[in-house]
């Protein structure tokens, strides 16, 4: 006996009395709208937290690549302080010797304090980026949680769609057909009895006869 899962609406009935059916044939449906509308809404929110997580790794991806990009700045900034620094001792000696003026060294003073700076500036902006790649990298695994809940949730909804389309179990004759489109189904209700097409036999043997019982024989 076929029994339906949940209370609904019949739609359609796809047998009639005594029918012989297929295992799998569709012998009654339930309207389905509730049912759909959460799987249609399961699957968008399934498809929304995807796409979350897919913005979260291109920018964890960005950010590495923007931090690559600023070290290698860095080490063009540290050469550059460097750079700076032997010029403006250069031209302190040379100023102390009354070998360079005043502005000159003022220029190579200027020169290596903006380099300073600039060094400064770009360590801060790693620091930065690396505190953004951790805030990043952290909403990876609660988005991925949420993603696969979100998977679950298009599954359940999935299963209970199923539950509004009653199949036959096995090959066999329905019984008297009963329903009719329209009418309430409620959850529990026996629908559909489909008498299978095998035939069974009920009989007592003795233990020391069993042995000479064999597949195929004719009692």
């Amino acid at each position: 006996v076929s029994q339906s899962r949940y209370t609904g609406f019949i739609k359609e009935v796809r047998f009639e009395d005594n029918q012989f059916v297929r295992r799998g044939d569709t012998l009654v449906i339930i309207d389905n709208n509730e049912y759909q509308s959460h799987l249609d809404l399961a699957l968008a929110e399934e498809e929304t937290a995807k796409k979350e997580i897919t913005i979260i790794e291109k920018s964890v991806s960005t950010i590495n690549s923007t931090t690559f990009s600023k070290n290698n700045e860095l080490d063009a900034a540290k050469a550059e302080v460097w750079k700076t620094k032997l010029e403006f001792e250069r031209y302190s000696k040379l100023f102390k010797e009354e070998a360079a003026t005043a502005q000159q060294l003022e220029k190579v003073r200027t020169d290596y304090e903006t380099a300073k700076a600039k060094y400064n500036q770009i360590i801060h902006t790693i620091q930065s980026i690396k505190l953004n790649t951790t805030e990043a990298a952290a909403k990876v695994p609660k988005a991925k949680s949420i993603v696969k809940s979100k998977v679950a949730a298009v599954k359940n909804a999935s299963l209970f769609l199923s539950y509004t389309i009653i199949t036959a179990p096995y090959d066999g004759w329905v019984g008297k057909r009963t329903l009719q489109p329209g009418q309430l189904d409620k959850e529990g209700q026996n629908l559909v009895a489909v008498v299978s097409k095998e035939k069974w036999i009920v009989a007592n043997f003795k233990e020391t006869q069993i042995q000479y019982l064999k597949n195929g024989q004719v009692s």
